[in-house]
C-alpha cells in the first residue's frame, strides 16, 4: 500500500496552563504509576519539581485547570482537547527527535506483520490497535481517513457517535479510552481499556505491542514507533 497520511503535527507538547507556578517549582500532574517515577526521579535531581499523580489524561487536564497542577505531556490530539476554551492551556514545548530538520512532525502509518495480504482499503472485518480515543496517529488520522475515502460508513454525530462507526467496521479493537459498557467491541483487545498506562495496549509502544502480540491485525501509530522494527510493514 502506498503510504497513508502525513500528519503535521506537534509532537509529545507540553500542555501548560496560564497561571505560573509558585517559585520555581513546576507542579507536573501524570498520568500513570510510570509517569509518577519518573517525575519523582526528576525532582530528586533538580528539586524544581512536584509530582500529582491522576488515573488518565482528562483528569490531569481538569487538575491545572482547577490549580492542583501546572504542565502535563500530552501528543497532538489531546492538545487539542485540552486547548478547547472549557480548558484553555496551551503548548510551550516540543520535543525534537533530530531526524532530518528541527521541524516537530510526523507520518501517522497502518502497521501490519508482513505478508498479511489486505490494503487499507480492505480493513473492514479486521482486528484494530489504536493509541486512544482522541489521538491524534492513533484515531483521529486514520478513522479520519476511513471515513473521508468513504471505506467507513458514516453519516455524521447528529445520526451517530463514531465510535458506533467503528465497532461495526472493525471485528474487534482495542481502543483506550473508548466506554467500555456502550461500545464493549471498541475494548475487547485490551485488557482494561484505560486510556492511560495503566493499560499496557495504550499509546505508540502499546497499540504496536498489541499487533506484535497477535491482538490485532493492524495497528495504528505514528512512523518513528516502527523504524528499526523487523517484519513489520508500515502501510
Amino acid at each position: 500500500m502506498n503510504p497513508l497520511f502525513q500528519a503535521l503535527l506537534l509532537l509529545g507538547l507540553t500542555a501548560y496552563s496560564f497561571a505560573a507556578p509558585a517559585a520555581d517549582s513546576v507542579r507536573w500532574c501524570n498520568k500513570s504509576p510510570q509517569e509518577q517515577r519518573k517525575c519523582e526521579a526528576l525532582k530528586t535531581a533538580t528539586g524544581h519539581f512536584t509530582c500529582l499523580e491522576k488515573s488518565d489524561t482528562m483528569q490531569c487536564i481538569e487538575a491545572i485547570k482547577a490549580g492542583m497542577a501546572d504542565a502535563i505531556t500530552l501528543d497532538g490530539g489531546d492538545i487539542y482537547e485540552a486547548s478547547l476554551a472549557n480548558h484553555d492551556l496551551h503548548p510551550i514545548i516540543a520535543e525534537d527527535y533530530g531526524e532530518t530538520s528541527s521541524d516537530t512532525c510526523y507520518y501517522a502509518v497502518a502497521v501490519v506483520k508482513k505478508g498479511s495480504g489486505f490494503s487499507f482499503s480492505e480493513l473492514k472485518g479486521k482486528k484494530s490497535c489504536h493509541t486512544g480515543l482522541g489521538k491524534s496517529a492513533g484515531w483521529n488520522i486514520p478513522i479520519g481517513t476511513l471515513v473521508s475515502e468513504g471505506i467507513l460508513k458514516w453519516e455524521g454525530p447528529e445520526k451517530e457517535q463514531i465510535e458506533s462507526a467503528v465497532s461495526r467496521f472493525f471485528s474487534a479493537s482495542c481502543v483506550p479510552g473508548a466506554a467500555k459498557d456502550v461500545y464493549p467491541k471498541l475494548c475487547e483487545l485490551c485488557a482494561n481499556c484505560a486510556r492511560s498506562h495503566m493499560e499496557p495496549y495504550y499509546d505508540y509502544e502499546g497499540a504496536f505491542k498489541c499487533l506484535k502480540d497477535g491482538k490485532g491485525d493492524v495497528a495504528f501509530v505514528k512512523h518513528l514507533t516502527v523504524k528499526g522494527k523487523h517484519k513489520i510493514a508500515p502501510q
